[in-house]
């Protein structure tokens, strides 16, 4: 579940768009004449000015649900979740209609409501999308709904060939995340997607401080690719953050030390496993090659961290 917020000042416009798509339907309202939707307008603007001083009295949200809730997500669940999700975000004694559409994958609907509500008073917006994440977020877990997987989901067909292959990239690097238990089961699940990996230490130690992924000759940072695939968030799943300690520090882990297969996976282990079977050198700041992202913007500053 997601919802994106938009203010404005035609109803017209809010409402000919929400009627206006095949298999539209009204599932709710309040206040307003909804078979219509110029009559439906008009019943907003008559209560907008009762605060003709709001600039921008249209409130439209869009509330989208993954297509694994369809079977649960009938007409009646719908209206409740939206409900909810306006008591939560202060939108509370004003007009409203919510329209379901039925023209996409996942099932969505659009909540058209009034910002001047029935007493004439401003529905405020202050934080509304800091609060907006926070209430999609407590209703996914309240009513199980399914959670997004990040970039996971995107139609890559639709992308520039650069960001194809960056989101193309950044889902084999997280599917051969799934399932690796060390840095070692990690390197071999990288080798099946067609991946190599470096890691970057801080110049002259030894000290882990990011991670990047090549394939084909194109190499992204793995911070570039999600903020879910930077060394230290990869390390945190694989070992527990053993790597780096609390105070940001490393342990002084040499990358040439040899180990047998029946080893325990500790830190030497698994960092030098992986060394050895990625090809990862020790590659000190300043020196690492260039990703495609950084060939598109090469006079912009980046930070020492990945």
């Amino acid at each position: 579940m997601i919802a994106k917020i938009v203010t404005g000042a035609s109803f017209g416009g809010c409402t000919a768009y929400a009627y206006g798509k095949d298999q539209a339907e009204v599932i709710a309202h309040d206040g307003i004449i909804p078979d219509d939707p110029k009559m439906a307008a008009k019943c907003f603007e008559i209560q907008s000015q009762l605060n003709p001083r709001v600039s921008k009295p249209v409130g439209h949200i869009a509330i989208s649900f993954k297509p694994e809730d369809k079977p649960r997500l009938t007409n009646e669940f719908m209206v409740q979740i939206a409900k909810e999700y306006m008591e939560k975000m202060g939108i509370k004694d004003t007009q409203y209609v919510i329209v379901r559409h039925h023209n996409t994958p996942n099932p969505h609907c659009h909540l058209i409501f009034n910002r001047v509500d029935n007493s004439g008073k401003r529905i405020s917006d202050s934080n509304w999308q800091k609060r907006n994440v926070r209430v999609c977020k407590e209703l996914k877990q309240k009513y199980g709904l399914t959670f997004g997987e990040g970039k996971s989901q995107t139609r890559t067909e639709r992308l520039r060939p650069n960001e194809r292959m960056r989101y193309e990239m950044a889902n084999d690097v997280r599917s051969a995340l799934k399932g690796s238990h060390s840095w070692k089961d990690f390197s071999n699940n990288l080798k099946a997607y067609g991946i190599n990996a470096q890691i970057k230490f801080r110049s002259g130690t030894h000290i882990p401080q990011g991670i990047s992924f090549t394939r084909g000759g194109t190499t992204f940072k793995g911070s570039s690719l999600d903020r879910s695939l930077s060394f230290s968030k990869i390390d945190n799943v694989l070992t527990g953050g053993m790597n780096i300690d609390t105070g940001g520090q490393a342990q002084n882990l040499s990358v040439n030390e040899s180990c047998s297969n029946d080893q325990d996976h500790s830190l030497t282990t698994d960092l030098s496993m992986l060394a050895a079977d990625l090809t990862i050198g020790l590659i000190a700041s300043g020196q690492e090659k260039k990703s495609e992202e950084q060939d598109l913007a090469p006079n912009k500053k980046r930070g020492p961290r990945l």
